[in-house]
């Protein structure tokens, strides 16, 4: 036997932690028996029927010495990348039009499309062949631009889809990215009979800098309105917000807590912070203003401890991931409004990462070759990264703009890779409160 290679220890406030990021179980060493743990660690080989010998086994600490777990983790990500899949998922952008003219806008073009109906057919019966082999799911993200411009399509699609699951027996599931503008109660019902059960939006803090980072064309602000229809539609949709964060805002950002809380929603809806990178061309004059992986791990810590505090429900959980991203997957697309298929949401629009369109079979090339052959286990820094089974590289396409310009940013690391000791103790803290042992990998005694 030996240590597994992807063993994380935690001297913290609640005593000395142990995480296996393979396994994600999360064990907490009384005084007992902690001595025994290191001693047990100096020598693996030393087999005996005490618990923790059997308890670190089941946790995935202790492993079969003759197991390679790099290769096995590279191994299984192929399969689950490459094996037929029981589920296809598959994004459409109905329009790459938007009501709103938000600051640090990745999608920033100067031509815009709505899907017509020839295309909105084309792309359902792509989707169609898409799911006769093996398929026993289909799961459908809605996306823009903003998609509730084009909520004619969304139900014309979504009628085709739902009837062709209905009739060949697969589960159908979507969602939406939403501004939530638009998304009035009236909307939500609508979308929730389209078989739209959750929905994703942002909000960047509170009034003044929500609405100075994503107003409306016209300047008016936006915030108020987005309130007021999370509020509305929360019990019809699964609400998930997302805080964008940089320099600018990260102050705004702890307010949203209280925001939340003054609107009857804590615990009813879902959040989480995501860092605002300069990664595009559209968006590089943002670069002061972006955090490093290291400073928004920093930040998003803090956010998620005061929301700990605040008697939050946060699921922050570090989990196993065999592929970072659907990208990479070989049953996830997109679709545009124009009927072009791409691999990645960030070129959405960008003609020359399209691998095809809808309207004939696709071809395999070039652009669909390089997201295919990605491969992270063949970085320097992902190879030798204890946190490996956790992000499976991270982002491949900030990685691959980060190898074609290496100066142009830090190594695109999530935040896992600096801040996992703490998320760790958080939810240490939050287990042993709610139920007085750290779960799922139950605390291990002597």
């Amino acid at each position: 036997m030996k240590c597994s290679d992807y063993n994380v220890e935690v001297q913290s406030s609640v005593g000395f932690l142990l995480y296996n990021c393979i396994r994600n179980g999360l064990a907490l060493l009384d005084n007992d028996t902690l001595p025994k743990y290191k001693k047990l660690i100096q020598d693996p080989t030393e087999a005996d029927s005490d618990p923790l010998y059997e308890e670190l086994l089941r946790g995935g600490c202790l492993i079969d010495s003759k197991i390679s777990e790099f290769e096995l983790l590279k191994a299984f990500s192929r399969y689950m990348r490459f094996a037929p899949s029981k589920v296809t998922s598959i994004t459409i952008a109905p329009t790459s039009f938007c009501n709103l003219k938000c600051t640090y806008c990745y999608e920033e073009k100067k031509h815009f499309d709505n899907m017509d109906s020839n295309t909105g057919k084309a792309a359902g019966n792509f989707i169609k062949d898409l799911l006769k082999e093996y398929t026993q799911a289909c799961q459908i993200t809605w996306f823009g631009g903003e998609p509730l411009l084009a909520i004619d399509t969304i139900e014309k699609v979504t009628e085709d889809l739902r009837n062709y699951c209905i009739e060949k027996k697969i589960r159908y599931n979507a969602n939406i990215v939403t501004n939530g503008v638009l998304l009035t109660r009236e909307v939500a019902v609508q979308l929730k009979e389209y078989g739209i059960t959750g929905c994703q939006i942002t909000l960047d803090g509170d009034r003044e800098t929500h609405d100075a980072r994503r107003p409306q064309k016209n300047g008016k602000g936006t915030f108020d309105k987005i309130i007021e229809n999370i509020v509305e539609v929360h019990d019809l949709l699964k609400v998930n917000i997302r805080v964008n964060l940089d320099k600018s805002n990260c102050s705004a950002a702890f307010r949203i807590l209280e925001i939340v809380e003054q609107h009857g929603l804590k615990n009813k809806v879902n959040f989480y912070f995501a860092a605002v990178n300069s990664n595009t061309d559209a968006c590089c004059n943002l670069a002061p203003l972006c955090f490093s992986p290291h400073e928004f791990a920093t930040l998003e810590v803090e956010l998620l401890q005061l929301a700990t505090e605040r008697g939050f429900k946060i699921n922050k959980y570090p989990r196993f991931k065999p592929f970072a991203c659907g990208a990479i997957n070989s049953n996830n697309f997109l679709i545009g409004p124009t009927g072009e298929v791409w691999k990645c949401w960030h070129t959405l629009g960008q003609t020359e990462e399209a691998i095809g369109n809808v309207f004939e079979p696709l071809k395999f090339n070039h652009v669909w070759a390089k997201w295919i052959s990605w491969e992270a286990y063949d970085l320097d820094e992902c190879r030798k990264c204890k946190v490996l089974p956790l992000c499976s590289g991270g982002c491949p396409w900030q990685w691959m703009r980060y190898l074609d310009n290496p100066d142009m940013n830090q190594i695109p690391c999530w935040s896992f890779r600096y801040n996992l000791p703490k998320l760790l103790e958080l939810k240490a803290k939050q287990e042993l409160q709610e139920k007085g042992v750290v779960l799922p990998f139950s605390k291990v005694s002597g």
